[in-house]
């Protein structure tokens, strides 16, 4: 079966407006839960200049995100009824705690995805395509022999305070 692998926020969720809403004083899932407690409200965007996911029924479609599994219930309705995924999608997301970078995260589960007893049934040769905003992201599929491409809706950095140019990781 051909698969799919897409990041979702700047992939395919407008997240620019919700950048703001980072609170830099805070640590951990704190930082980001209005950021993604607002995810319901993204615009879905599925092309950015010519360029379209290919995101159709009869594919497997894998959403790996760095937003933590307390958001899973919000990330799922919004896949389904804004994004207008097909049923049937695999969604991996971080668990809530871990604090490892978006690289680090996507790796993880990478490994998730590709191990027997996890029950997806996914091989590296099904996957025609991977997806990321983040160039760290689509580096590490690269050097697991996995086709990646950077896609990005918008330009916003939600990685580093813009007050104080302090990366988040």
């Amino acid at each position: 079966m051909r698969t799919y692998v897409c990041d979702i926020d700047n992939c395919l969720a407008d997240d620019a407006w919700r950048i703001p809403k980072i609170n830099w004083q805070k640590h951990g899932d704190a930082r980001y839960h209005d950021y993604h407690l607002l995810s319901g409200f993204d615009r879905a965007c599925r092309s950015s200049e010519g360029f379209e996911l290919p995101l159709w029924s009869g594919d497997r479609n894998v959403f790996m995100t760095a937003r933590p599994a307390m958001y899973r219930a919000l990330t799922e309705h919004w896949l389904l009824n804004t994004a207008r995924v097909a049923p049937g999608f695999l969604l991996l997301m971080r668990p809530d705690g871990h604090r490892g970078s978006s690289p680090q995260v996507k790796q993880m589960q990478l490994a998730w995805l590709f191990e027997p007893n996890n029950n997806y049934s996914v091989t590296k040769e099904e996957i025609v395509m991977a997806y990321d905003d983040h160039q760290g992201v689509v580096d590490m599929y690269r050097s697991h022999g996995i086709p990646a491409v950077r896609h990005f809706i918008h330009t916003v950095d939600a990685f580093h305070d813009p007050i104080r140019n302090i990366p988040a990781h």
